[in-house]
């Protein structure tokens, strides 16, 4: 049916439906890029996210970092056309990708309504699906919830509607560096009484970079299903118990079992009884804790406690996990990783089974899949990924999770094989360029969470590196099809770049995610798909024919209609975690790539040969250009122009930046200049970006990522006078400025616009003005706080894309501030049928528009409720578009869809 054009809110729409019968798929085998395994990617991680943002004067994170700026940002102006002369300079549209999560540590099912599914994104913040995880909603803040680690309900009747939820990623933190030094930003523990609709925080995490306050790194948050106690487990010190949902701690604030700086690690699980255990890890170096360490059992609501099973189960164990069966809380089970007597970690996990009644424990580590890096094994990454869960109605059934899922039918009695048992993460099968790291359909390896529906306990939930997936029934064989996907608008991904094509109205994108690759998205919300060869997704080209795409340590892929070839210099051998690289948009057949202190140059990209899969020395140049003793190249930018050049920033841990910029770089094979910035540059400072203006090869933009520094300099000369600009995002001692990642300048019919991606969010001026300078923050109800990793600009269309860590890709438009193409009239729209239809797995919706528009495109079931949004009110160009959707989500049946189009960009 269709319905006329009619006015609007002043714009002229059209409303179109269609119908769409969804039937039950076949099992289908499904290949995949391969994933790399994370100790892969270890080398320099570490280093490399430090180097980015500790004080210089210091040395590390300054304390309270996150809070404070925060507070801070809370204070700056905000350009979102609802203040009185906030005319917007872009309209915001949240771009995704929508079919990818990010890495998801915190995940439970409300017990009162299996439809209600509540995670945590490691920075993504808080999110709430009320239809099974068909679709989500952001329940905190924009930015300001990180760092989400654990999450639990009060399941006691009437009590439901109470929620916990706790932070701070004491293993694994992707934003900042890892091992303690400034591991991810925690912020406390929160909680909501509306089945976590909004959320409160009842405990501050006071300095979430070192161990300052005993809440910076929550590990777990339990509930009492027989008294409502809150139980936490805080890394460094031990189990902590409120009586009052979290407003004060029992026992003076001190912990009930363990102390201040004894423990590394713990764990704790409240059994359907009551039955509080914990486990308490191995101590510090050097220290003898005030409770040896080991599994404890209270029966008393954590009041006292008592060891189980002494001197059967281990003391050295650096992380352990525990869980308790629901339908016998006496059985449970302990999944440790243990040090060796040197105190190395050891690479293999143990296991327990335990008898509280009868206080015993058994080792079932024999049975365990053996610990490797191939697939089929149980690798726990040095304890990164480390999961356990017990079915509701079954004891003896155990699901464990490290890379991968395997499931037990007898509490480990006898050996887990590794085919039938094992069912999500990696597979067996090989990938699509014969490596052995293909991941099951719709599951993701590494694992972190585990949660059975009690209303459905055959139903498993999965929480991992890729967002969130559900299993069916975890007691039938499986396949790599048995996944079900719940991701769709779950938008949690860490991104550390994105690039676009230079064409006005191309909309689309390449943008490099944490652990998911690099992924290629048509339009914004569209569905994505991998364009790289996984691991961590970085730097990325939009060309034409070929995409350039790389992955961590700078390994960088061509990818053409047809073919793709690695082109990485053969030479190169001091790379970043996330290596920059530039190609030239005047002639895309150059290359610069950066190698410790020196850059090499390839003039013919082109001539790399297809499929070729090593690094290359075809048209690579190394440049004799160099760097001061010590220093490394951290950021190129071509500027073309009047006089083309290439800009280059290098870094020192103990000099001051220093940049360089070399003319005629297609050509060139020295005559650097160095470039002096202000005698104020700090020591110690990382040039992270560089960014130029695309008509002007005079004007640049510096930005330095460090926190507590004057960091965003300005040229209008090529280098010869220079400008801090940072202005009102410096901050002061009390309240600091935030970390500054990225920056662009955008020209848009005559007007021009600087833009800066930082740690709370994405500003942009009109007018640079020294320290005067006034930056408004973007997007605040949609970017809000997030730290943006990048942004890049365009002037063919004014198009602005921001790259979040933590909440995905945000697409900007020219808004009411800038010229912009918006339609007096709508686009002519064309709503073709769906195919196929009936539909089993995937379905096509086709339209076409015949001028461009803003498209929006919802499907409802047969009640009229919304399932799905296909599109989320994306621009498109004038001409025909296919959007492909996956309906293997959807329960067979009949379906209405409804496309509107608003004749705005």
């Amino acid at each position: 049916m269709t319905i006329r054009p009619a006015a609007l809110g002043g714009l002229l729409v059209a409303v179109l439906f269609g119908t769409l019968v969804v039937q039950r798929p076949a099992p289908v085998a499904v290949l995949s890029w391969p994933h790399m395994p994370r100790e892969q990617r270890a080398a320099g991680r570490d280093a490399y996210f430090l180097d980015l943002v500790r004080d210089p004067a210091t040395g590390r994170v300054p304390d309270d970092v996150r809070e404070r700026e925060l507070a801070y940002a809370a204070t700056l102006p905000v350009n979102d056309g609802l203040s009185k002369n906030g005319v917007p300079l872009f309209d915001w549209t949240e771009a995704g990708p929508n079919d990818v999560g990010g890495r998801t540590r915190a995940l439970a099912v409300d017990a009162a309504n299996s439809n209600v599914i509540i995670t945590g994104g490691v920075s993504g913040g808080i999110w709430k699906s009320v239809d099974a995880g068909l679709s989500w909603r952001l329940v905190t803040s924009p930015g300001a919830v990180v760092g989400v680690t654990t999450l639990a309900q009060d399941v006691r009747p009437g009590r439901t509607n109470v929620w916990y939820a706790a932070t701070g990623e004491y293993l694994g933190a992707s934003q900042v560096d890892r091992g303690g030094v400034a591991a991810i930003y925690g912020s406390g523990v929160f909680t909501s009484v509306d089945n976590g609709d909004t959320w409160t925080r009842v405990v501050s995490a006071g300095n979430p970079t070192r161990f300052d306050n005993v809440f910076d790194f929550v590990l777990r948050v339990a509930v009492s299903p027989a008294t409502g106690t809150l139980f936490t487990c805080n890394a460094a010190v031990g189990i902590y118990r409120s009586t009052d949902g979290g407003s004060t701690f029992s026992n003076n604030g001190a912990p009930v079992l363990g102390r201040v700086n004894d423990h590394v690690l713990c764990d704790v699980a409240v059994g359907s009884d009551g039955t509080v255990v914990a486990y308490l890890g191995t101590p510090f170096a050097g220290v003898t804790p005030a409770n040896a360490p080991g599994l404890y059992r209270s029966a008393d609501d954590g009041l006292t406690w008592a060891p189980v099973a002494a001197g059967v189960l281990p003391t050295t164990a650096y992380r352990p996990v525990v869980a308790l069966a629901p339908s016998n809380p006496n059985v449970g089970y302990a999944y440790l990783s243990v040090l060796n007597a040197n105190g190395s970690l050891n690479a293999a996990a143990r296991v327990f089974r335990f008898d509280l009644a009868a206080n015993t424990a058994a080792e079932r580590t024999v049975n365990l899949p053996a610990f490797g890096t191939q697939t089929g094994y149980l690798n726990l990454q040095g304890a990164y990924n480390m999961t356990l869960a017990v079915k509701p109605d079954d004891e003896n059934f155990v699901v464990i999770g490290a890379t991968d899922l395997f499931r037990t039918r007898d509490g480990f009695a006898t050996p887990v094989n590794n085919r039938s048992d094992w069912i999500g993460g990696y597979t067996s099968s090989t990938n699509s360029q014969g490596g052995p790291f293909a991941g099951y359909a719709n599951h993701h390896p590494d694992q972190h969470a585990l949660f059975f529906d009690a209303r459905n306990p055959n139903r498993l939930w999965s929480g991992h590196d890729g967002g969130v997936t559900v299993l069916a029934d975890v007691r039938a064989a499986t396949s790599t099809a048995d996944w079900g996907d719940r991701n769709l608008g779950y938008n949690v991904t860490q991104l550390y770049h994105v690039s676009m094509p230079a064409t006005a109205g191309d909309m689309q994108s390449i943008a490099g995610a944490q652990d998911n690759g690099s992924l290629y998205l048509a339009r914004p919300g569209a569905a994505s798909s991998e364009a790289g060869a996984g691991g961590d997704g970085s730097y990325s080209f939009m060309g034409n024919p070929y995409r350039y795409a790389s992955s961590q340590n700078g390994s960088v892929i061509r990818l053409g209609p047809t073919d793709f070839s690695f082109v990485t210099p053969a030479g190169a051998d001091e790379k970043l975690f996330i290596h920059p690289f530039a190609i030239d948009t005047a002639n895309e057949n150059v290359m610069y790539y950066p190698d410790g202190d020196t850059l090499w140059r390839n003039n013919a990209l082109a001539a790399v040969p297809p499929f070729n899969q090593a690094p290359t020395v075809v048209g690579w140049t190394k440049l004799p250009v160099s760097t001061a003793l010590g220093y490394r190249i951290t950021a190129v930018e071509i500027a073309n122009g009047a006089a083309p050049r290439l800009y280059y920033g290098a870094y020192s841990r103990t000099g001051v930046p220093r940049l360089y910029r070399l003319d005629a770089p297609q050509t060139a094979l020295d005559g650097e200049v160095e470039l002096t910035l202000p005698a104020d540059a700090p020591v110690g400072a990382y040039i992270h970006d560089l960014a130029a203006n695309p008509a002007n090869a005079d004007e640049l933009l510096v930005v330095m990522s460090n926190y507590n520094i004057r960091g965003l300099y300005h040229t209008l000369d090529g280098g010869a006078t220079w400008t801090v600009v940072e202005g009102n995002l410096e901050g002061n001692n009390t309240l600091p400025g935030p970390s500054l990642r990225s920056a662009s300048i955008l020209n848009h019919k005559g007007k021009k616009v600087y833009l800066v991606g930082t740690s709370t969010g994405l500003y942009a001026t009109m007018a640079l003005g020294a320290d005067a300078t006034v930056w408004e923050q973007q997007d605040p109800s949609g970017i809000g706080a997030s730290i943006v990793e990048h942004v890049a600009s365009r002037p063919s269309d004014g198009r602005v894309l921001a790259a979040t860590h933590g909440r995905g890709l945000f697409n900007g438009m020219p808004g009411a501030a800038l010229p912009n193409e918006a339609a007096s009239t709508a686009a002519a729209t064309a709503l073709l049928p769906a195919f196929p239809n009936p539909a089993q797995s995937t379905t096509t919706f086709a339209f076409s528009l015949s001028a461009p528009a803003r498209v929006t495109l919802r499907l409802y079931d047969a009640l009229g409720r919304e399932v799905a949004t296909v599109v989320p009110a994306a621009p498109f160009a004038a001409g025909r578009h296919a959007q492909p959707f996956d309906v293997g989500r959807l329960a067979p049946g009949s379906y209405v869809y409804r496309l509107e189009t608003d004749g705005s960009r």
